[in-house]
């Protein structure tokens, strides 16, 4: 089966040396163990990945946990310095697995691993619904207003429409043989640049 990972031009040299490591997952502050994300779609869109931004200070809200998160991102002099992220969209990475592979694990399988990080009880269509909202913001949500992340989680969550995001995640790293092809993004936004 074919499963698609997103990332930075940057980082194709070492990934097809080393393959893909473990990384961060949908609620990483809870400490899940590390995962490779994948999905099924050729689609970045409501991943949760960084887009290249062009970050503010005191334009972008996003400006001040970015600039902690990433200090050497930063240039400029204060009151106006600027932090230019990385594009995670860049390039795909198409992987094959078997889809009996036991490493390989759907969203609700990711989703009953990371229940009991939770308080006893929390509903399973809760977590799903936080992680598919979060990661409409890839810059985090911290500094949003909590009230209305938290609407828009109970209203996907009680809405009925909770598909399945066609998120995988791979347990342990991918290994360059199961690297079948890399593709980077054209001036359309689609992944037609053998590479």
């Amino acid at each position: 089966m074919r499963f698609y990972h997103f990332t930075r031009l940057a980082a194709v040299d070492s990934i097809r040396q080393s393959g893909i490591l473990k990384g961060i997952v949908p609620f990483y502050q809870k400490n899940p163990p590390p995962m490779v994300s994948l999905t099924s779609v050729l689609n970045p869109a409501k991943h949760g990945l960084i887009t290249g931004q062009l970050l503010i200070e005191g334009d972008d809200p996003e400006f001040e946990e970015m600039s902690k998160r990433l200090p050497s991102f930063v240039t400029g002099v204060a009151p106006k310095r600027t932090v230019q992220l990385f594009d995670q969209t860049e390039v795909v990475i198409e992987i094959d697995i078997d889809p009996e592979d036991p490493n390989l694990i759907d969203f609700d399988c990711f989703i009953d691993i990371v229940r009991p990080l939770f308080p006893a009880g929390t509903p399973k269509n809760l977590l799903k619904a936080t992680a598919i909202v979060t990661g409409r913001y890839p810059l985090g949500s911290e500094y949003k207003e909590n009230r209305k992340i938290d609407q828009e989680v109970l209203k996907l969550q009680y809405s009925g429409a909770i598909k399945d995001p066609d998120w995988y995640f791979y347990k342990h790293a991918i290994a360059p043989g199961m690297i079948s092809s890399v593709r980077k993004r054209d001036r359309n936004g689609e992944y037609t640049i053998q590479i």
